[in-house]
């Protein structure tokens, strides 16, 4: 069967992306403590199809044929606080994911995406909470061209929210992989010449 290329749907997309970062210079010398933060705020996600029909994605579910049904949070925020002393670094970063509505898109008709064997919405009340993990962040240049780092990520070994919805994964949200996996541990060095 042969068809013609069409366009299909237009998308406007509105938000708001903020970053900063701020240096302190410690008394003596206790080195520099490093703030960083960025959040997203995403408003609209909003597609209208060729037939003028329009879905809102922000902060749902869906876009499923775009995000591989893991979702469209309306808040992300990641944290980061660094000490550089001399050869070390110390780092501790938070990552936060919004919760999400477990629906295909704002208003939809059909109401949650998923249900549980006796037919109550899944997860309960409908939404997927907000998820957050912390990691431990080292490194140390013992030599000059020497690095040795590691990495504790998901430092306090949050387990991740049930999303029987997604395609991408197996009952949780590839966005939260790390509650997923659980607390991994990293160690690595490296030369440079």
């Amino acid at each position: 069967m042969l068809a013609n290329y069409v366009n299909s749907a237009s998308t406007k997309v509105r938000g708001i992306d903020l970053d900063a970062r701020h240096t302190l210079r410690l008394p003596g010398d206790w080195g520099n403590l490093l703030l960083d933060g960025k959040w997203t705020f995403l408003d609209k996600w909003l597609r209208t199809e060729q037939d003028g029909s329009e879905r809102d994605f922000a902060g749902t579910h869906g876009n499923c044929d775009v995000t591989n049904c893991i979702g469209t949070p309306d808040h992300r925020i990641n944290l980061r606080a660094a000490w550089d002393r001399g050869d070390w670094r110390v780092a501790l970063n938070a990552n936060y994911r919004g919760p999400i509505d477990n629906v295909l898109f704002k208003g939809d008709p059909d109401g949650c995406a998923s249900h549980f064997a006796n037919g109550q919405d899944a997860p309960s009340g409908c939404e997927l909470p907000s998820f957050t993990t912390f990691d431990l962040v080292l490194r140390w240049k013992p030599r000059p061209g020497w690095e040795v780092f590691g990495t504790i990520e998901n430092l306090f070994d949050k387990v991740a929210p049930l999303d029987p919805l997604t395609y991408g994964a197996q009952a949780y949200n590839p966005l939260d992989y790390l509650g997923a996996v659980g607390r991994t541990f990293m160690v690595g060095a490296r030369y440079t010449f």
